[in-house]
């Protein structure tokens, strides 16, 4: 396992990860963290920042846990496949984990009050309940079927983007916004 948890770490450069087996990997920064190239077998990843987050680009094979404490999470180009659930927290900042090649095996769950929240899929992409900010907006694309949580999304102001590109769409729970727009696509259909 790799675990560099100290309070006081600072990696200015990329990190880049790899281990083999089920081992668990821990990264801990006091700024910014930018991570590199990710090889986690079978093992989680946790990952946490006091500021921007960069996931980087790989693969785990268990789950992830990403804490920014309030500093945006994005990723670089190349795509991260998690073989887990995923879990997205970037307090008061937004989320941007865009990438076309990503692929999210379990749920998604995504906690972010800045201006955005937008999470891609190139295969199916099951969300775990938001938790949004007032006016947050949600953008979810699924390259195949998207799966929504059994609740209601509010998102204020924010607009709201739910894309089941191939597969049907299906709202479990009421969709809200006061002046944003709603986009719905299902290929499938759409079933409100």
């Amino acid at each position: 396992s790799i675990t560099l948890t100290s309070a006081t770490n600072d990696f200015t450069g990329a990190v880049s990860l790899t281990n083999t087996g089920a081992n668990n990997v821990q990264v801990t920064d006091a700024n910014a963290l930018t991570l590199g190239t990710l090889s986690v077998a079978a093992g989680n990843l946790t990952a946490i920042s006091t500021g921007a987050l960069n996931l980087g680009t790989g693969t785990v094979g268990g789950n992830l846990s990403a804490n920014s404490n309030t500093g945006a999470i994005t990723q670089a180009a190349g795509g991260l496949t998690i073989g887990g659930t995923s879990t997205i927290n970037a307090g008061a900042s937004s989320i941007t984990l865009t990438s076309a090649t990503n692929d999210f095996t379990g749920a998604v769950s995504l906690t972010a009050s800045g201006t955005g929240v937008s999470v891609r899929d190139a295969n199916a992409l099951t969300l775990g309940a938001p938790s949004l900010g007032a006016n947050t907006a949600l953008t979810a694309i699924a390259g195949s079927t998207l799966t929504l949580p059994a609740t209601n999304i509010s998102t204020g102001t924010g607009n709201i983007d739910l894309r089941s590109n191939g597969g049907s769409l299906t709202t479990a729970g009421d969709l809200s916004t006061t002046s944003g727009t709603i986009t719905l696509v299902g290929s499938s259909g759409i079933s409100i």
